[in-house]
């Protein structure tokens, strides 16, 4: 697997190891909230994303697809890379349709050249969520507790780390609007606080076009991801930059 895709089809696990290996710092922990205020989606999607490396070279491809309905009151959201050499990152998540609360979540990674599976699920059943890894058949269980209500954090928001693409997507998309919640990570078995920052618009091209978007950063302890949302509805990320792989809009369903 070449560099690049790797980096890209594992990125958010490595935030999430960065965060876990930052120590705590001397800052107050900001308050979590549900950052997700509303799908903008209304119907079945799909968009699809070349990715390129920081010498601007394409080194795999991603679809992104939402399914709402997939259960009653649920959607279904996939987020699917992969190669030319046939290594793959496949990720799902079942959501509640309105407020992006997870109930179940997959990620499974095939590396071709190692013969290597790598299955991470999560289950969530409040007040914990149930991890569990099995690479080829070495099998790992976990569980974490989940965010409660506190006197800061009354309304406490968690969102699976597959579903990070729809989080910003449904934050409120107005400059300067900020807002912290707890992210829950199958890879490593982490939980951990991100904070979305609504930034000014601007004008993107990438190969599926022009747009005008909302440029948003997603910063934690110890990285920041950045990406474009479009301004009109049903507000597409048409770029993501996160560390040395950018996401660029190619097509949408």
């Amino acid at each position: 697997m070449n560099r690049a895709l790797r980096l890209a089809l594992t990125v958010v696990a490595a935030a999430l190891v960065a965060v876990a290996l930052a120590g705590c710092g001397s800052n107050a922990e900001p308050t979590v909230i549900k950052v997700f205020k509303a799908p903008p989606w209304t119907a079945a999607e799909r968009y699809s994303y070349d990715l390129r490396d920081a010498g601007d070279k394409l080194n795999g491809t991603c679809e992104l697809k939402t399914t709402p309905g997939k259960e009653p009151g649920r959607t279904f959201i996939e987020h699917l890379c992969g190669n030319p050499d046939g290594d793959r990152d496949d990720r799902s998540v079942l959501v509640d349709a309105q407020t992006l609360a997870p109930i179940t979540g997959s990620r499974t990674i095939y590396n071709i050249k190692k013969n290597k599976r790598t299955v991470f699920t999560s289950s969530y059943e409040p007040p914990v969520v149930k991890l569990k890894a099995d690479e080829n058949a070495d099998v790992h269980a976990t569980e974490r507790d989940l965010p409660k209500p506190t006197k800061d954090s009354p309304d406490p928001g968690y969102y699976d780390d597959e579903t990070l693409f729809w989080v910003i997507r449904g934050v409120p998309l107005e400059k300067g609007w900020e807002g912290s919640y707890k992210d829950v990570n199958a890879s490593n078995g982490r939980i951990f606080t991100a904070t979305v920052k609504v930034g000014k618009s601007e004008k993107v091209d990438v190969p599926a076009g022009s747009f005008t978007a909302w440029k948003i950063r997603l910063e934690t302890e110890s990285i920041t991801q950045y990406f474009w949302v479009d301004t009109n509805t049903p507000h597409a990320i048409v770029k993501a930059s996160i560390e040395a792989i950018t996401y660029e809009l190619t097509s949408t369903n």
